[in-house]
């Protein structure tokens, strides 16, 4: 076995050699540090757009209340168990989180093992066995750097920060798909509503033709009436194949956000779907806590923070690294002698070293990682302005939707009334078919007007929703 009492005197003189190294290393001089850090944003104590339009008291229920079906909640499960774009987001994860453990095992020792067995002979020997050896080696090695000047500890830090990134960044990837689903969701239901509004003008108009036609066979009309009836009833006939190929390709693209083929979901979305009960006064709470719910505003901040520790490892990169090294071994011409006391030997050894010339890497090095820093802390600035920008720009957007659907509501009535009294003159003889025709298309386009307004004030919750970072509650 080894000397224990050599081992140990051999261990003081190494621990007091690397003491004296550690207080040259001490000495060493480092550049500036950069100055790349967010400017302090004042965020606003409320919300500029909405006015009373809006809840601003304390969250009560979820948010996906406000635009969530049965048949919505169904495709959004679906995206979260095979949309690409969610799983790309969790391979992310999955790797930074094998590069945080990467670097916290150098926190660790290395310990490695090695045995041989090598066999020589001398020449000009004709007896068998004699005049050559084998000898039988066997050994362990370790090896540890002394993390002196924080290096491996802010690389940790980084690969840390890293990970909340990605934790962070899969999360709003959840609430961005959550968001898309429902949104091609309200687009289809707006396609559908729209489609049947243009089936039922082309009924109506197909009812004026008939009655303009009989009414110029009759002598009661010129054929001006039967002429500008068909032509109305082909404008109409024209608009249910474009509602069509845009209703297909919406449902398409449904499929293959949520992972699926693009015909999978054709079956079952080709009947109409149902529209969710909106709030009056979405609640959105202050600008503050947006803030702090917005996962991407929490992935800048992340990212900002592993700049910062990747600077704090540049900045130790130009100290020295110092490192202990220690072997145990064997050695012996017989295998049965190889454990035997005297085969064995051990050392431990301390070492350092650093970089006295590089032509100026480690500057150049430094003043990257500065700019990298600045660049993350302008990132993080900008998050959180976008974030505020994309509520507002939601609230406004809702209220506007809402507030043109509330009048073309309005209007719709008023033009189904002038409708059909233009229909029973121009059957009584009262009306010339312009009147109808006018009427006709005037109902025609506000009621489309209002399926698409009533879509987007949906679309305006919905982006509401992702913009308040898909956590918030709704006012009853």
């Amino acid at each position: 076995m080894p000397n224990t009492e050599l081992v140990g005197r051999r261990a003081v003189r190494v621990s007091g050699l690397v003491g004296a190294l550690l207080l040259v290393g001490g000495c060493a001089s480092l550049s500036p540090a950069p100055t790349g850090h967010p400017t302090a944003l004042a965020a606003q104590a409320t919300w500029a757009s909405g006015g009373g339009a809006v809840d601003r008291s304390e969250r009560r229920a979820q948010p996906a209340a406000w635009f969530r079906t049965p048949l919505l909640d169904e495709l959004m499960a679906a995206a979260l168990r095979a949309a690409p774009d969610l799983r790309t987001a969790q391979a992310r994860l999955a790797e930074s989180r094998a590069r945080r453990a990467l670097a916290e095992a150098q926190f660790s020792p290395s310990v490695s093992w090695s045995g041989s067995v090598a066999r020589s002979d001398s020449g000009g020997s004709s007896v068998s066995g004699s005049g050559g050896r084998t000898v039988y080696d066997a050994g362990f090695d370790a090896s540890w750097e002394l993390d002196a000047f924080g290096r491996l500890g802010a690389g940790a830090r980084a690969a840390e920060a890293d990970e909340q990134a990605a934790a962070a960044a899969l999360e709003d990837a959840r609430v961005t798909l959550l968001a898309e689903v429902a949104r091609r969701y309200a687009e289809i239901a707006v396609l559908q509503q729209r489609l049947v509004l243009a089936e039922r003008s082309l009924q109506n108009q197909q009812a004026l033709f008939e009655i303009a036609g009989w009414r110029t066979q009759s002598g009661l009309a010129s054929s001006l009436d039967s002429a500008q009836s068909r032509t109305a009833l082909e404008q109409a006939r024209a608009q249910i194949p474009a509602l069509q190929a845009t209703l297909a390709q919406s449902r398409q693209s449904l499929a293959v956000l949520i992972g699926r083929t693009p015909d999978a979901l054709d079956a079952r979305l080709a009947a109409p779907l149902a529209w969710p009960d909106l709030p009056e006064r979405p609640a959105v709470g202050v600008p503050a806590e947006a803030l702090r719910q917005r996962a991407d505003v929490r992935q800048a901040e992340r990212q900002f923070l592993a700049e910062v520790a990747r600077t704090d490892q540049v900045r130790a990169a130009m100290f020295p690294r110092v490192s202990l090294s220690a072997s145990l071994g064997w050695q012996a011409l017989t295998l049965s002698a190889l454990t035997g006391g005297q085969a064995a030997a051990a050392s431990l050894a301390a070492q350092i070293g650093g970089t006295l010339f590089d032509g100026g890497r480690l500057r150049a090095q430094w003043q990257v990682q500065g700019a990298a820093q600045e660049r993350a802390a302008v990132a993080y600035e900008q998050a959180a302005l976008a974030a505020l920008g994309d509520v507002e720009s939601a609230i406004s957007a809702w209220q506007g939707a809402r507030d043109r659907a509330a009048r073309l509501a309005d209007a719709a009535a008023s033009a189904r009334n002038a409708a059909e009294l233009a229909r029973i003159g121009y059957r009584s003889g009262l009306t010339d078919v312009t009147q109808v025709l006018e009427t006709e298309r005037s109902l025609q386009s506000i009621e489309d007007s209002l399926a698409s307004s009533r879509g987007d004030a949906w679309a305006g919750l919905i982006r509401l929703y992702k913009g308040l970072g898909g956590a918030w509650a709704s006012a009853s």
